[in-house]
């Protein structure tokens, strides 16, 4: 059958929060820096996933020295999920030299 759409409900899968919580061991861990792009695909998959088994990592992510993309995808993810320390990663992501991670902040 062809040109037959129908839209597909919304899908939740329990296993992706716990498969983002084990990609968390490894992003902006001990020994060899991952790329930026990885970083930020995590974070935009750890938010989707709402996993808040990650927001410490995403938390970190935002603290330490990495690309404005990477931090401001951490905020967005710890927003998405309503991480208990939001705020005050918000605050600390309010006082980034990078302009435009106070303006993800924001």
């Amino acid at each position: 059958m062809t040109n037959e759409w129908r839209p597909i409900s919304a899908r939740s899968e329990p296993r992706l929060a716990e498969l983002a919580v084990r990609l968390a061991r490894t992003a902006g861990g001990e020994g060899e820096p991952e790329p930026a792009e990885w970083l930020a695909a995590f974070a935009r998959f750890a938010g989707a996933a709402r996993a808040t088994g990650t927001a410490e990592t995403l938390a970190r992510l935002v603290a330490e020295k990495h690309a404005s993309d990477v931090k401001a995808a951490a905020l967005e993810a710890l927003e998405a999920m309503a991480a208990p320390n939001l705020v005050a990663t918000v605050r600390g992501a309010l006082g980034d030299v990078d302009g435009a991670v106070r303006a993800s902040a924001l």
